[in-house]
């Protein structure tokens, strides 16, 4: 049986959805005031990784990609600021309006590729009234009925609307964000982080997932060895962290372990992903969070089926030394 998705092509409910669970995830960042580091928050500076690693031959992102990623999401709230200063009710469709009108900005000046500039005249008929569907019976009435035409129209509509709600997801889910963004490209790269400096790694290690799983695996290390390694189920939670629960999806945590000298050993731990939506039933949706997050989810399914985004593999190689 075919899945019921939604047929709203300017995802206006989209948006909404992503701001309220950057709300969400405001509530929930930051460890209590007196949480100290991960047990396991190295390596020092000492630390040596298994004799394979090494930089990946297309790796990415880099601390300084997911550094401007974030400036150009600021950007772009600074940017929506601005330009509603003036209006006395700011509604979503109002800020959405001059998210559009940034990402065309961004298009003229080449900062933006893969994505085709929105008609300006289409921009202007978004107002504080709109309802979900306006827009997109709008864009459907307004080119020829060509299926071919329609398709392609559509696709990058839904990459306008997804690209958008990156940018405005990008101070506070700065991972999610970038990968979304990434799936964006026509024939995107896969990605594999493993600069031991970057962001998303220190993430990693302060999650529950990662602590209780590389505990049992420093615990089960025979010290007769000098190898040593181990898979484990790794499904990071929203109650964990938002940024990588929103990022990452069916992961395992493959560890490795070599032992250097003495009772040292240098470990590494690989989670791998492929970056694709499946369709969630609506019924699962226990509480508000989660059926934010379904909301998302498939529009992103969506606007897979539609060729808006496209699928890469993820990979994270995530180093630590152990003493067992």
């Amino acid at each position: 049986m075919k899945k019921k998705v939604f047929k709203c092509s300017v995802s206006l409910c989209l948006v909404v959805a992503f701001l309220l669970t950057l709300s969400l995830s405001y509530v929930a960042a930051g460890p209590p005031e007196d949480a100290g580091p991960p047990e396991h928050a190295g390596p020092p500076e000492h630390s040596n990784t298994p004799d394979h690693a090494g930089p990946p031959e297309h790796a990415g992102p880099s601390s300084e990609d997911i550094n401007r990623h974030v400036e150009m999401g600021k950007e772009l709230h600074d940017f929506i600021e601005e330009n509603t200063a003036k209006y006395e009710d700011k509604d979503d469709s109002t800020k959405y309006k001059y998210a559009l009108k940034f990402l065309n900005k961004k298009i003229d000046s080449g900062e933006v590729k893969d994505i085709q500039k929105i008609d300006e005249a289409k921009i202007e008929q978004i107002d504080d009234d709109v309802e979900l569907n306006t827009l997109y019976e709008i864009q459907k009435n307004s080119i020829r009925a060509d299926f071919w035409d329609w398709d392609e129209f559509r696709k990058n509509s839904l990459r306008a609307d997804f690209w958008v709600a990156a940018k405005l997801a990008a101070p506070v889910l700065p991972h999610a964000s970038y990968f979304l963004e990434h799936s964006l490209d026509d024939d995107p790269d896969d990605v594999h982080i493993w600069d031991p400096f970057h962001p998303i790694m220190d993430d990693i290690r302060a999650t529950n997932v990662y602590q209780n799983n590389i505990q049992e695996f420093e615990s089960n290390i025979p010290t007769d060895e000098r190898r040593y390694s181990e898979e484990f189920p790794a499904q990071f939670t929203r109650h964990d962290c938002w940024d990588l629960f929103l990022a990452l999806h069916r992961t395992d945590m493959h560890s490795e372990a070599e032992k250097r000298y003495g009772n040292w050993w240098a470990a590494m731990s690989t989670f791998e992903d492929t970056y694709d939506f499946q369709y969630w039933e609506w019924e699962n949706a226990e509480d508000l969070p989660s059926y934010v997050v379904t909301i998302i989810n498939n529009h992103g399914y969506e606007a897979q089926e539609v060729g808006a985004i496209q699928n890469y593999d993820i990979q994270i190689d995530v180093r630590d030394e152990l003493e067992p």
